[in-house]
């Protein structure tokens, strides 16, 4: 946009100058595409992780780009929770599954809470989003922003949502469900994972992850 011309054209006067063509062509949907990049991500994950296991020299400096990588599974699950990022509704689904897996969210929940957020946007009442107080203080945010209270507050909802005491009002009673066996599902992945492989995965995941949760 030209500087100057901000308070002349704005988004929706843009996107409504778009032909029809050009908003398909914009929002064309390819299942190639969205396993190069898938591909590209998991298998720089792949790496970092098999050099941080191996102790290779100069292992440790890794940790932090692992961190950002895993982390940002994160906006891979988001698009797949919108079904954008592939054309085939299986990949948009069992991508979601997974990336919800590693950065411990349920993907059956994060979907009711997100689309609540959307369809709400800025209610005070109603988007899930702003049911937690925001940080008022430096140190608060400060904190925030080191991403430990959001690791929390996830691990706690997996908990409670496999003990079926889920109460979210976002969450409809057909779904309710498919929220407790996702969590029960998780838990149980998460307890063979870090008993069979604690220490390898200790470094290859907890630690990285909580080094990406500022970025």
């Amino acid at each position: 946009m030209v500087a100057g011309m901000e308070s002349e054209i704005d988004h929706k006067r843009l996107i409504s100058n778009l032909s029809a063509k050009e908003r398909r062509d914009l929002c064309a949907q390819s299942d190639k595409a969205g396993l190069v990049h898938l591909g590209m991500h998991l298998g720089l994950i792949a790496c970092l992780g098999a050099a941080i296991a191996l102790g290779l020299p100069g292992w440790q400096v890794l940790l932090l780009p692992q961190g950002v990588l895993l982390v940002f599974l994160f906006t891979a699950l988001h698009e797949t929770t919108h079904q954008t990022a592939f054309a085939t509704d299986r990949f948009n689904i069992w991508t979601a599954r997974l990336c919800a897996f590693v950065v411990f969210l349920g993907p059956d929940h994060f979907r009711y809470f997100h689309m609540a957020h959307h369809r709400f946007t800025h209610d005070p009442e109603n988007d899930p989003e702003l049911a937690s107080p925001k940080p008022q203080t430096l140190r608060g945010y400060l904190i925030y922003l080191t991403g430990v209270p959001e690791w929390i507050w996830r691990i706690k909802t997996l908990v409670r949502n496999a003990a079926g005491r889920n109460r979210d009002v976002f969450v409809p009673k057909r779904g309710q469900k498919r929220v407790r066996t996702e969590a029960r599902v998780a838990l149980g992945l998460y307890a063979l994972l870090f008993t069979g492989f604690s220490s390898t995965l200790l470094w290859v995941w907890l630690v990285p992850m909580l080094l990406g949760g500022p970025f």
